[in-house]
């Protein structure tokens, strides 16, 4: 018995209805008879070699209609070769290499633009802030020819550095927006390549190498032969293993000094943090002293005008026996009152006063303890141990950053090793005239690089033309 489901193709219908011994069954489960009849014709229609466009167009349709998606929704068109100009770096064997170069490119010109900014800003304020301020007070002053030079000359200068500020960040940008717009280009080739088919990106890849060989790209072409214009790969080749060695040694010597300096910064993290324990506990220790000596006096301060009150009561309330007697112990009471706490409050301001007069003491009474001085002491030994925490933090970024820096190189050299291999092999796959006709280029254009390097002197060559000629022998006369 064969079980039939949307899953059924034709082979597996024709295999499980051919093998039965006695009967060949089928098990189909549907709403009524024309439900079951249409699951078997398309089971004997799934996956069908010999049928015909129509057939497979309507089963095509059936799959779509069952997914739920639009067969007459517009596709997505697919992508051109690799040789059409919709793709501009189809040509590069590893796009992935070029991206990376043009990333890090991309990220030093864009600190180029940054500095650039920031030298104009600061130029351009010390212009309007120092140097212009400075020759209209000269000129309004009516200062001395020289004075009045020497600040034009200023400002004149400033100026001309503004312009090639200008120029040189003008030229920047646009190399920037150059180098975007290509990495831009070469993220969609390799997205391109991530979807594509296995076979075709195989295939692709076969005839972009058979090309890179019989039909590279000019010598001028740094995208896609960054050193088409050496002379010499052997002198490349020393150059960047020289370079990768260095870059190494580095690393070295870097991830050494980054084993010192984790230590060191371990050690001042642990001074900081102690430092800032020591500060909390001589402030708590300070605020502590600080609340008691202050409740103590408040409470002194009280008992002592509870008593000044009293001997004013009994003074009012005495007899013409002890009238007198009275008033002068009430005034005792309030001289006393006053030379201990300076003066007696109205009754309205009573609990204010008490407060501010007590925190007042309080705080006169914690400088003889010597407290203040213990937690200003501890703030700045806690400041010192941070700052030298931060130091250290820094110079442990720096030497990880400069370990970053020079794996980034290796990574950089290891791609250009690989490009002048590349580079190596067209060369020596190249027809012997292509070739021939790139090396006259190159040594051209080395002559010209080395002429134009070499100062002008004075023609002095024709005295020792004319010596050479006169050291000649004289041809022998008949």
């Amino acid at each position: 018995m064969t079980v039939v489901s949307e899953g059924t193709t034709a082979a597996q219908l024709y295999v499980g209805m051919s093998r039965g011994k006695l009967h060949n069954r089928a098990l189909v489960a549907g709403s009524d008879e024309t439900a079951v009849l249409t699951q078997i014709s398309d089971a004997m229609l799934r996956e069908r070699n010999d049928l015909t466009d129509d057939q497979l167009r309507e089963l095509v349709k059936t799959d779509l209609d069952r997914a739920g998606i639009d067969a007459e929704a517009e596709q997505a068109p697919a992508p051109g070769t690799w040789r059409d100009k919709s793709r501009p770096f189809g040509d590069l064997l590893e796009p992935a290499i070029t991206h990376d170069r043009l990333t890090r490119r991309r990220d030093k010109l864009t600190a180029e633009v940054r500095e650039q900014e920031n030298r104009r800003h600061v130029l351009t304020e010390k212009l309007e802030v120092e140097i212009l301020p400075a020759v209209a007070v000269a000129k309004r002053d009516q200062a001395d020819e020289l004075t009045v030079l020497t600040a034009e000359k200023r400002r004149d200068t400033a100026k001309r550095q503004l312009e090639e500020i200008d120029g040189t960040m003008e030229k920047s940008r646009e190399q920037l927006g150059r180098t975007d717009k290509h990495l831009s280009a070469l993220a969609d080739e390799i997205e391109t390549r991530t979807v594509m088919d296995p076979e075709q990106a195989r295939g692709e890849q076969h005839e972009r190498e058979g090309a890179a060989i019989h039909q590279p790209a000019k010598p001028t072409d740094k995208l896609r032969r960054p050193f088409g214009q050496a002379l010499s790969l052997q002198q490349e080749q020393q150059r960047i293993r020289a370079e990768r060695d260095q870059a190494r040694l580095t690393i070295d010597r870097t991830s050494a000094q980054q084993d010192s300096a984790g230590s060191r910064a371990d050690e001042a993290r642990r001074e900081a943090h102690e430092a800032a324990e020591a500060v909390r506990l001589a402030q708590q220790q300070l605020d502590t002293t600080s609340d008691q000596l202050t409740t103590d006096k408040a409470a002194t301060i009280r008992t002592d005008l509870t008593a000044l009150h009293q001997a004013r009561e009994a003074a009012g309330s005495a007899g013409m026996l002890r009238r007198r007697s009275a008033e002068r112990a009430a005034t005792e009471a309030e001289q006393r009152f006053i030379a201990a706490h300076g003066a007696v409050p109205e009754l309205a301001e009573t609990d204010s006063w008490i407060h501010a007069r007590a925190t007042e003491a309080a705080q006169e009474a914690l400088s003889s303890t010597g407290l203040p001085t213990k937690v200003q002491q501890a703030k700045e030994h806690a400041s010192t141990a941070q700052q030298q925490f931060k130091k250290a933090d820094r110079t442990e970024a720096g030497l990880a950053q400069t370990i970053r820096a020079a794996r980034l190189d290796i990574k950089d050299l290891d791609a250009q090793d690989g490009e002048l291999h590349h580079e190596a092999t067209v060369r020596r796959q190249m027809p012997k005239d292509a070739a021939t006709a790139e090396q006259n280029q190159r040594g051209a254009r080395y002559r010209r690089a080395t002429t134009s390097q070499q100062p002008r002197t004075p023609q002095t060559a024709r005295p020792e033309m004319d010596e050479d000629r006169a050291q000649k022998p004289a041809r022998p006369t008949r």
